[in-house]
């Protein structure tokens, strides 16, 4: 019954709702032959009577479990356990089972029996996946000392296994549905971030009959978007995919890129990494040659840890460093995207003049939460195209979501540079494959409209003096737009 996923570190099972059931039943039919309930016949009556009332010509316990008969499940269980734990005073495990099936009962009954008949083809209920996963761990021998309310652990040389159940739901409009129920006027969703717009439509199962993508509150002098495809200093082309990512000569080189931009942007710099791997090789090969310290001739130099308690620290040395021009030099913080640095996290001004995302932040391909997501995508279009009613809502293959994904990851990150109407900054993509998606409406309109693309030689050496313009220009507006409103705040005061 046991399927590898992809090319996974530790081996995992795939199993469908109906599979993990029988999977599970299976065992309580076994334990049957095995368990004794007592001597008490009419305890064993009980037991027979209690079986679900589904039975087979030999009168065993059948194993398919529905989300219409799983309370009697339920009940099966909770009354083999209190004859587990009454008659043999043992423990059992049972329980915990019987709290799972509890659980998945609270999640589909209220939308099962209700939206059975609206819903033939139960797409709601085929909204969850399940998956089973093995993990190999050091068995620890734990000592407990309780004066002191500490328990600590020895490691020894034998290994236990781990399985962990996890239960995916994958349709947001599952959740949304409940909102839709609710009597609404109307329903608005806003944000700076909801590019493409069309995987939005798809995940919640809606199409919205109004749609609007606005421009940004602040002047075009405000904002420089632009995307670099190769290095400045010996044209080696920038593309950090699978196969390339590791690639010395263009570690090397992107560090470069990056030693000169931070001899020109005033206040800070952060820069985004698809994973935390990534951003730690790249560190340790700037470090080998130098790099690092020569940033920190101009910037403080920061990276973002897995350890949220020392990512507060680091945080706040950062502010620190872009509070005071006067004072300090500024800062530069390597984050990674998908990380609490990439989204909600407010830079604005000093704090983040230059946002450069590394990449695209594709998540990983083997991770089996993102295998069986663009499976259900793909699975869940197939049930949509089987109704005619269903045929105006919006799909979208798994393929197209992961790729969506991953834009949205670069739309938060570059959302940390702008932050009020007075704010000013650069943005930068560093690798070739962005020049496809840039003619698609995966970035947000506002800045995809004003992209400038740096892709051959000549361009390349305006580089760094278009950026070094750029601050040098957005400075003197946002000084002369302060004036002007200075100015008319005075007037309107004398107009009083």
């Amino acid at each position: 019954n046991y399927k590898n996923v992809g090319k996974m570190q530790n081996p995992g099972v795939k199993l469908s709702p109906e599979e993990f059931f029988n999977l599970l039943f299976k065992k309580y039919k076994a334990s049957q032959t095995t368990l004794q309930f007592g001597d008490n016949k009419n305890d064993e009556e009980e037991i027979h009577n209690n079986n679900l009332e589904q039975t087979d010509s030999d009168g065993e316990i059948k194993p398919e479990l529905t989300p219409t008969n799983i309370t009697k499940h339920i009940s099966f269980l909770k009354n083999v356990e209190y004859f587990i734990n009454n008659d043999r005073g043992k423990g059992t495990l049972i329980s915990a089972y019987t709290d799972f099936l509890e659980i998945i009962h609270l999640l589909i009954a209220n939308y099962y029996d209700k939206e059975a008949k609206k819903d033939p083809l139960n797409l709601y209920v085929n909204s969850f996946r399940f998956y089973l996963e093995e993990i190999k761990e050091q068995d620890k021998k734990a000592s407990t000392n309780k004066k002191k309310k500490t328990i600590t652990f020895s490691n020894s040389n034998s290994k236990v296994i781990k399985r962990c159940i996890y239960i995916y739901c994958f349709n947001p409009g599952f959740g949304f549905k409940n909102v839709l129920n609710k009597i609404l006027y109307s329903i608005i969703i806003t944000s700076g971030t909801l590019s493409p717009i069309d995987s939005m439509e798809s995940e919640l199962k809606q199409n919205f009959d109004t749609k609007l993508e606005n421009n940004h509150v602040i002047s075009d002098e405000q904002f420089h978007f632009c995307l670099l495809t190769s290095s400045v200093y010996n044209k080696m082309e920038f593309n950090f995919n699978a196969d390339n990512r590791y690639n010395v000569e263009m570690i090397y080189q992107l560090g470069l890129t990056i030693l000169e931009l931070s001899k020109i942007t005033p206040g800070g710099i952060l820069i985004f990494f698809g994973s935390y791997t990534l951003m730690d090789r790249y560190i340790s090969e700037w470090s080998d040659k130098s790099i690092i310290s020569e940033i920190s001739k101009y910037k403080e130099f920061y990276h973002d840890r897995r350890d949220q308690k020392q990512n507060k620290l680091i945080l706040s040395k950062y502010q620190l460093a872009n509070s005071d021009r006067t004072k300090y030099k500024g800062g530069i913080l390597l984050s990674v995207c998908r990380g609490s640095c990439s989204e909600g996290m407010n830079f604005k001004n000093d704090m983040a003049r230059l946002v450069i995302v590394v990449g695209i932040p594709y998540a990983m391909l083997y991770d089996p939460k993102i295998q069986l997501k663009k499976e259900f995508q793909d699975d869940y279009n197939k049930l949509l195209s089987k109704n005619a009613k269903n045929s105006k809502i919006r799909r979208i293959s798994g393929s197209e979501w992961y790729t969506q994904n991953a834009m949205k990851c670069v739309n938060q990150s570059l959302g940390r540079v702008i932050r009020h109407s007075n704010d000013y900054g650069s943005m930068l993509l560093i690798d070739t494959r962005y020049q496809n998606f840039l003619r698609q409406s995966y970035i947000s309109l506002w800045m995809r409209k004003k992209c400038k693309i740096y892709n051959n030689e000549n361009m390349n050496k305006t580089f760094f003096k278009d950026m070094e313009n750029f601050f040098k220009n957005a400075e003197d507006f946002i000084k002369n737009k302060k004036a002007k409103i200075n100015l008319s705040q005075k007037n309107n005061i004398f107009r009083i």
